[in-house]
């Protein structure tokens, strides 16, 4: 048996529609404008030239048109005959309002990279700019001269260049040493604020593929941790004695650009400067809308972290060893639910989520609903911060579940969370489920291994990792999408590696046909798409069932997905499930409701389990009391019960062994950040070059 259960899934919160930071990674977390502008706000936008409103029109127009073809093809739709009609009149209204229009210069849409980017919705800003006299165009041949113009056109001309040389570090690194150094030293002559310096660097830099290797992963390297704490140093150098929400969220987004290395060093350094602003979000008290976004993204990959610093991922022993950082986990993701729930509404959510909490057998006020529906979703994105809960914030674990539930409680919350996003069926959301699913049969297989009989858990586990396998083959947009992305290659490796327990043999003997089929399958897409520990993993268990490696055939995600639920189908029969409507093949209900399916397998399936029905409800409750208290604490003012939860530093979370440290600068020093652009070894670093 062949499976993945080193480490749970944690779900970085991100912003796919951020503003400031765009990439396939999607780091950072957007600016959001107050109405008190600055003095050098307004100078910015006075500099905008009249003529950037037509342009802006043809900006907005094809990119919205571009994000449209891309959405619909990517839920299989054609799209409405009067959409094209509605983009061009928004595109107009938007790009004259005063500050959408004129702002929208320093921006980019982070999901399309296509070359309508690169055409005709540029060619004024070249030509204006004269980046094409005597060379045939600077965009598309080198570097030009000088970045000139306002703050917004030096970000879009940098943009645009950058993406027409997408993934060559030596062009990012000949433009930031020289055009772009110089561009920056002229605002910093003209008195740019350091937070927005620090923006530019963020925008243009962080989640794009600018790094060796073409990749928008940085590299986690001294070079790259020392640029990434001086521009926290400049950032926190102008801090006043009470933060800004702008400046917050320029800081968060710094800490995520650090995490975005994925590397236990650049991890640590996202966390330290993490912990460090995360009380801004009780001192902006004042204004919790304006910051709670970026207080919830922080603080759900805070969590991630430090988990992973703490080694809590698949452990839960060691979280059991450490009590008290494990509560101060919790409450850090507790802290981001909180405000995640204060910037979201809910009430139109509350009729869908009581339907879900019904086919769970869970009785409750339909108003009450939607709320915790929400928490659960961002519960979910990190299990491990929630196996031992904080004492100051909830009751003990065995007052709230009873001391039966320890080794079922994450893996009912990861069921909720998959339901819930099932229910209400965003586009965003559509990775997530599977992923939900796999976490769920991940909890499950450690306790399955840690109890001596690895069939101890079995019904829950197969299942929950073929409902994840066939939700993300019947809602991906493409094969890939749906091995990769949308998490169906981590449920096939542990699918397949709980097809082989023994106790199944005789099920394997009887549709040993339809088992081959949609392992050699897999395992071909896998194969192509070079995922080699996964296809390892699968063939393994393959060959442990049938003596053989898996034989070469493509994927197609209709079939196997067909083919899938027969398997399904089969199991629910031979063990005597019978809730499924007799009018519906599975196939068919998986696709018309499938989260009401998936509440009755799931439901079912752990009541075959050796603590049986009792727990399972026992988990159910419980969680719908902590979600109870997250929404009752996030209808308070600010966010003084988690004053004292956390602690303020890696070193008072028991996390040592790591160097973060900071610059000091200046205040006087107005050219520190171009002196640095042009610091040519740094910047080789940054970039992962030698």
């Amino acid at each position: 048996m062949q499976d993945k259960d080193q480490e749970v899934s944690v779900k970085d919160e991100t912003t796919k529609d951020t503003l400031y930071v765009s990439g396939q990674d999607n780091i950072g977390v957007p600016k959001i404008e107050t109405d008190q502008k600055t003095e050098e706000h307004q100078s910015i936008e006075e500099e905008v030239p009249k003529e950037d409103p037509q342009i802006l029109t043809e900006l907005f127009e094809r990119l919205l048109r571009g994000a449209s073809e891309a959405y619909y093809a990517r839920l299989g739709k054609t799209q409405p005959d009067n959409l094209a009609e509605k983009i061009k009149s928004f595109a107009e209204r938007a790009a004259g309002h005063p500050v959408i229009g004129q702002f929208f210069l320093s921006l980019e849409q982070p999901n399309i990279r296509s070359a309508e980017l690169r055409d005709k919705q540029t060619d004024a800003i070249v030509q204006k700019h004269g980046l094409d006299s005597g060379r045939g165009g600077a965009y598309a041949k080198g570097l030009p001269e000088r970045l000139s113009g306002s703050f917004q056109e030096v970000a879009l001309q940098a943009t645009l260049l950058l993406r027409q040389h997408q993934g060559d570090a030596r062009f990012a690194l000949a433009l930031t040493c020289g055009p772009l150094a110089d561009a920056l030293e002229s605002m910093e002559r003209t008195g740019l604020s350091r937070e927005r310096q620090v923006d530019l660097m963020i925008h243009l830099f962080a989640g794009e593929p600018v790094y060796e290797g073409g990749g928008t992963r940085p590299p986690c390297n001294p070079k790259f941790r020392e640029f990434l704490a001086r521009l926290s140093a400049l950032v926190l150098s102008e801090a006043a004695e009470r933060p800004t929400p702008g400046r917050f969220q320029t800081l968060v987004s710094l800490a995520t650009w650090y995490g975005s290395a994925r590397e236990p060093a650049c991890i640590a350094c996202g966390a330290a400067l993490g912990l460090e602003i995360l009380p801004y979000g009780y001192e902006i008290g004042d204004a919790p809308q304006e910051v709670a976004k970026a207080l919830s993204q922080l603080a759900n990959n805070l969590a991630g972290w430090l988990s992973r610093l703490l080694g809590f991922g698949a452990d839960e022993d060691a979280m059991h060893s450490k009590p008290e950082q494990a509560g101060q986990l919790n409450a850090v993701h507790a802290f981001g639910c909180v405000a995640f729930l204060q910037m979201t509404s809910w009430w139109s959510w509350n009729e869908g989520a009581a339907e879900v909490f019904g086919c769970l057998k869970v009785e409750m006020a339909k108003e009450k609903a939607g709320g915790l529906a929400r928490a659960f979703l961002f519960m979910a994105n990190v299990p491990p911060a929630w196996r031992i809960l904080n004492k100051s914030l909830f009751a003990s674990e065995d007052q709230m579940f009873g001391p039966a539930a320890r080794r079922l409680r994450t893996a009912v919350l990861s069921l909720i969370s998959a339901l819930m996003r099932a229910r209400f069926n965003e586009p965003k959301d559509h990775d997530e489920i599977a992923q939900a699913l796999f976490n769920l049969g991940v909890d499950l297989n450690i306790h399955s291994k840690s109890s001596g009989d690895p069939a101890t858990y079995l019904p829950p586990r197969l299942l929950a990792n073929a409902l994840g396998l066939w939700w993300a083959l019947m809602k991906a947009g493409d094969e890939t999408q749906a091995i990769g992305p949308f998490n169906g290659g981590d449920c096939a490796v542990n699918l397949f590696g709980a097809l082989t327990e023994p106790s199944l043999a005789e099920f394997r003997r009887q549709h040993a046909e339809a088992i081959r089929a949609l392992g050699d399958a897999l395992r071909t897409q896998m194969k192509q798409m070079n995922l080699e520990l996964d296809e390892s993993r699968l063939s393994a268990s393959y060959n442990e069932m049938f003596g053989q490696k898996p034989e070469h055939a493509p994927l197609e995600r209709e079939k196997a997905a067909t083919t899938l639920a027969g398997l399904i189908q089969a199991y629910l029969d031979a063990n005597g499930f019978e809730a499924k409507p007799v009018e519906a093949d599975l196939h068919t209900w998986l696709g018309a409701a499938f989260e009401t399916a998936a509440a009755e397998i799931m439901r079912w399936a752990f009541s075959q389990i050796e603590e049986g029905p009792s727990v399972f409800d026992n988990c159910l409750q419980g969680w719908v009391a902590v979600a109870g208290k997250l929404v009752q604490l996030a209808e308070e003012p600010g966010y003084t019960a988690f004053r004292g939860e956390i602690p303020s530093s890696l070193q008072d979370f028991g996390i040592t062994g790591y160097q973060c440290d900071r610059p000091d600068i200046p205040k006087a020093d107005t050219h520190y950040l171009s002196r640095t652009l042009r610091d040519v070894e740094l910047m080789c670093g940054v970039f992962g070059l030698s």
